[in-house]
C-alpha cells in the first residue's frame, strides 16, 4: 500500500548545456585608394564579439561580429598604417531540452590567424574562432516534503542549494579622452577591456561600478621611432534591470567590450574615445530545503526506494586583484618598445587546502621598433596564483573572468622586457553536494514488526548514540524515548540504561 506522500519540486542551478565549436573566418580586404598601399604586413588582429545570444525553444542562437585590424608598412615611406574591416558570423546549436530560465555564457578564442598580402592593395585574412558556449539554468528535482501517516517516523536533513533567479542586459556607452604631449598623426589600433569592481543588488535591479581600460597605439610621424601609446581609464556606473532580484540575492556581472570609436581633435593633441559595451547581470539565491534521509514504520515493514541527487550551493562571489610581474626576451636588437598589451586567459581553477589555485596564460602583445624595422610580437607567459579561500570543497566549481589593469613595462637590458600589471579577477564559486534521498515508500501491513506493541525493553546506551537509531531498532519514536527517560538531547550524552516502550 502506498503512503500518503506529499512531494515538492526544487529548482537548483546547474549547467544544463555545454559545447565547444569553431567558426572559420575567410576575409579579403581591399585597401582603398585614399589609404597608403602596403608593402609588408606587420600584424593582423582578429577580435570576435557576440552581439546576440538567445534561446528559441530547444535552439541556442549566437550572432556575432569579427573585427579584423591589419597593421602594415606603407609602400612609399615604410610608416605604420592600419585598416579595419569586419564580418558577421552566426551559429545555431541544438539543446537537449527546452529551458524556461537560463543564463548564457560564451567565451571566444581566436587561433590560426593567417594574413597574406596578395598585392599592395589586397589582403587575405584567415582565422578560426573557438566558441565555448555554456547554458546555466534551473533543473527540476522532485523531493518528498512530508508523509501523512502517524505510524511513520521521518528523519530530514537540511541542505542548501542555489537557484537561478533571472538575468538582465544593458547597453553601456561611455566616453573619455586623452591629452597627448606630441600631436598624433594616425591611430593604429585601439583595444581594451571592461572591469567590474563592484556589484550591488537591490529590488529588481543590479548596480554596477567599473572601468573601461583603453590601450591606444598611434603614430606621431613617419619614422620608425614615431610610435607612441596611451592608456585611458574611463569609470562608469550602470543600473541593470533584473526582475526578481532582492537585496539578499547574490549578483554576478559580465561586461563585454563591443567596440571603441576614436576621434582626433583639430589640433591633433587629443584623442576622444567612445566605448560601447554590453553588461549582463545575473542573480542567484541560496535556498534551504529538507531532504528525507531516513524513514521507518512503527507498525509494519516499508519498501523504500532511494535516489542520488547533486545540488550546488553558491559559496562566494569574489572580486579581487593580484599583482603580476614577469619578463620576456625580445628577438629584436636595440629595440624601442612603444606599447605592451596584456590579455590574460584562465585555463584551470583547482581547489587546494583552503585555497584556489588559478592557472592560465598571459598573452603579451609587444609593439617595438629599431632603426631598421618594426616588430610586433606575441608571447604566451604562464601564470599561477593561489588565493586563500574560507573553506575546502572537493566539488567546487568556479565561474571566473579576468582583466589586466595598470600595465607598465621597462627594459633592464637591450633584449629583456619586464612588465607589471594588476590582474582583476571576478569569481562566482559554487560548492556541490551529493545526497542520497528517499523518493518513494510503500507499506506492507501483512509484515508487522515483531517489536510492535507495548513490550518494554531495557537498553544500555553508549555515550554518543543517536536516539533515532535506537528508536528505529525498536520501532518506537524519538519523542517516546525522550518522554520515558526524561531526555532533551537527541544524542545520548553519557552511558546509561534506557527504558524503551512501544507506545
Amino acid at each position: 500500500m502506498d503512503c500518503n506522500i506529499t512531494k515538492n519540486n526544487i529548482y537548483s542551478c546547474k549547467t544544463v548545456y555545454e559545447n565547444f565549436s569553431e567558426e572559420k573566418v575567410d576575409l579579403d580586404i581591399v585597401i582603398p585608394d585614399y589609404c597608403a598601399a602596403a608593402v609588408r604586413i606587420l600584424k593582423c588582429e582578429v577580435q570576435p564579439v557576440i552581439n546576440s545570444k538567445t534561446v528559441d525553444g530547444d535552439r541556442l542562437i549566437l550572432e556575432g561580429v569579427c573585427t579584423v585590424n591589419v597593421i602594415y608598412a606603407d609602400e612609399q615611406t615604410g610608416a605604420v598604417k592600419s585598416i579595419i574591416e569586419s564580418t558577421t558570423f552566426s551559429q545555431t546549436q541544438q539543446l537537449k531540452e527546452q529551458l524556461s530560465a537560463y543564463r548564457i555564457k560564451v567565451r571566444l578564442r581566436t587561433s590560426n590567424v593567417s594574413c597574406r598580402l596578395q598585392n599592395s592593395r589586397r589582403v587575405s585574412v584567415k582565422a578560426v574562432i573557438g566558441i565555448a558556449a555554456k547554458v546555466m539554468g534551473n533543473a527540476q528535482t522532485p523531493v518528498i516534503e512530508s508523509i501523512d501517516d502517524c505510524d511513520i517516523e521521518t528523519l530530514f536533513e537540511q541542505a542548501e542549494f542555489c537557484t537561478y533567479v533571472n538575468s538582465g542586459d544593458a547597453d553601456i556607452r561611455i566616453s573619455g579622452e586623452s591629452e597627448l604631449a606630441v600631436p598624433v598623426m594616425d591611430v593604429i589600433r585601439c583595444d581594451g577591456c571592461i572591469s567590474v569592481s563592484e556589484i550591488k543588488v537591490i529590488n529588481d535591479k543590479v548596480i554596477l561600478k567599473g572601468e573601461a581600460i583603453i590601450s591606444c597605439l598611434y603614430t606621431t610621424g613617419e619614422t620608425m621611432s614615431d610610435l607612441e601609446s596611451v592608456e585611458t581609464v574611463i569609470p562608469f556606473n550602470e543600473i541593470v534591470d533584473v526582475d526578481g532580484a532582492q537585496e539578499d540575492s547574490t549578483g554576478e556581472a559580465e561586461c563585454e567590450l563591443i567596440g571603441i570609436r576614436f576621434d582626433i581633435s583639430d589640433d591633433s593633441n587629443t584623442i576622444g574615445f567612445e566605448v560601447e559595451a554590453r553588461a549582463t547581470a545575473s542573480v542567484y539565491n541560496n535556498v534551504q530545503v529538507n531532504l528525507l534521509k531516513d524513514v521507518y514504520s512503527r507498525s509494519c515493514e516499508l519498501e523504500i526506494n532511494h535516489s542520488e541527487i547533486n545540488i550546488e550551493s553558491l559559496s562566494d562571489n569574489m572580486i579581487f586583484t593580484e599583482s603580476l610581474r614577469n619578463s620576456v626576451e625580445l628577438d629584436i636588437d636595440e629595440a624601442r618598445v612603444a606599447d605592451v598589451v596584456l590579455k590574460p586567459v584562465i585555463k584551470n581553477i583547482a581547489p587546494g587546502e583552503s585555497s584556489l589555485i588559478i592557472e592560465g596564460d598571459v598573452y603579451v602583445c609587444i609593439y617595438a621598433a629599431n632603426r631598421d624595422e618594426y616588430r610586433f610580437t606575441d608571447k604566451a607567459v604562464p601564470f599561477s596564483i593561489t588565493k586563500s579561500f574560507s573553506e575546502t570543497a572537493e566539488n567546487m566549481r568556479c565561474e571566473a573572468s579576468v582583466c589586466a589593469k595598470n600595465v607598465s613595462f621597462s627594459m633592464p637590458d637591450d633584449n629583456t622586457l619586464e612588465f607589471k600589471a594588476d590582474m582583476e579577477f571576478n569569481f562566482l564559486i559554487f560548492c556541490g553536494g551529493h545526497f542520497t534521498v528517499i523518493d518513494n515508500i510503500e507499506t506492507d501491513e501483512r509484515a508487522q514488526n515483531s517489536c510492535f506493541g507495548s513490550k518494554l525493553v531495557l537498553y544500555y546506551a553508549d555515550r554518543g548514540e543517536s536516539l533515532w537509531d535506537i528508536a528505529k531498532k525498536y520501532h518506537t519514536s524519538v519523542e517516546i524515548i525522550k518522554r520515558d527517560n526524561t531526555l532533551e538531547d537527541s544524542i545520548v550524552t553519557e552511558n546509561k540504561m534506557l527504558l524503551i516502550s512501544g507506545n
